[in-house]
């Protein structure tokens, strides 16, 4: 039979952080920042030391947590697990957000040592949780990014007794009872009209989302103001068609339509980069030439129109959305680490990129 702390040994206790001390010949704390990412609060060869030390006696940090985490059940005292969820809807991990979106966040919070949860939020709407991971009943997750335009994701978690009032951040939606990161909007729009309205264009058509979407509405404000500022009247020059799927063909022919009834309209501005592709193949299909007879326009830079050399030839407004994730991390760590403030909003800016979809009308309609 072994001794004590050796191989074979069933008894064998946790080796602690006051263990590691001893064996170091420093205080308690002094390990406890050297186990931790690069603090500054002990040197590059003393922190190189003590972690070897720690390996070599078999200290476990997980084991420490749980432990310390049972020690202050019933206190107010706060243990952070670093665990950050992300929700989105079954459909999101399709979208064109979700790379730039995911690896901002991921890159952001695995430099920080926190793990990132994806999970489904449509489960979380429905009222179930049959598909989340055991984490949340463990109360091990932090807080949680969500991505979602539903409105009540951020009220179903807050009254989860699961989750409670953990932090939340919202991504490029604002959402009650949540930090924001968000795009400037209202300026992409304003900037893409105005591109528009200076080549000579004045009768826009603007594919517009059907139903309430607030960042709709931020873009057609910056719309307007881009008419008001050539000093022209939105209500007269602005047009509507309304869309709910973009794969519905009657969204095709309502476009279509719209165009025939008003031939006065010479450029059309999507909603985003998706919708601006399959309108790009509309208007092709019904013999229009882009730009020579009509100039299109997207938004958020995700979807390419390419050209002979490959080149992207869609005129857009770039949204930066790796940026977006990051910022989101870095907001999520900073509520779960400090005081949680919900009217924090993160507004980034947004560029036009003028390319080869948009060009002078051939007529002043």
């Amino acid at each position: 039979m072994g001794k004590q702390g050796e191989i074979g040994d069933t008894t064998r206790r946790t080796v602690t952080l006051q263990d590691v001390a001893e064996r170091c010949g420093v205080a308690k704390i002094t390990v406890s920042y050297a186990l931790r990412p690069d603090t500054g609060h002990v040197s590059a060869s003393t922190r190189a030391r003590i972690q070897a030390i720690a390996r070599e006696m078999g200290y476990n940090p997980a084991q420490q947590h749980a432990a310390r985490r049972l020690r202050m059940q019933g206190t107010q005292r706060k243990v952070i697990n670093h665990v950050v969820a992300l929700f989105l809807a079954a459909d999101d991990y399709d979208g064109p957000h979700f790379g730039p979106l995911f690896r901002g966040i991921q890159q952001t919070l695995l430099a920080d040592r926190f793990a990132l949860l994806v999970c489904n939020s449509d489960g979380v709407l429905l009222g179930t949780r049959t598909d989340l991971p055991l984490a949340f009943e463990r109360g091990d997750v932090d807080g949680a990014i969500i991505y979602c335009t539903h409105p009540e994701l951020a009220r179903h978690l807050h009254e989860a007794p699961w989750f409670q009032q953990r932090p939340l951040v919202s991504l490029l939606s604002p959402s009650p009872g949540c930090a924001t990161v968000q795009l400037d909007n209202t300026a992409g729009a304003f900037a893409v009209t105005r591109h528009l309205l200076a080549l000579g264009h004045r009768h826009l058509l603007h594919h517009y989302p059907a139903g309430a979407y607030a960042i709709a509405d931020e873009r057609l404000a910056g719309m307007r103001r881009a008419y008001e500022e050539f000093a022209l009247d939105p209500d007269v020059y602005l047009h509507f068609v309304y869309y709910s799927s973009m794969e519905d063909p009657a969204q095709g022919a309502a476009v279509l339509d719209t165009l025939r009834y008003h031939p006065e309209i010479t450029a059309v501005v999507a909603q985003h980069d998706y919708a601006a592709v399959r309108l790009y193949h509309l208007l092709r299909s019904a013999g229009l030439r882009i730009p020579e007879d009509i100039s299109l326009t997207g938004f958020e830079d995700t979807h390419a129109i390419a050209g002979s050399n490959g080149a992207n030839l869609l005129t857009t407004v770039r949204a930066p959305l790796y940026e977006v994730g990051l910022q989101a991390a870095r907001l999520i760590i900073e509520q779960i680490t400090g005081m949680p403030d919900a009217d924090v909003t993160i507004t980034l800016p947004v560029e036009c990129i003028k390319r080869s979809t948009t060009a002078p009308p051939s007529c002043h309609c």
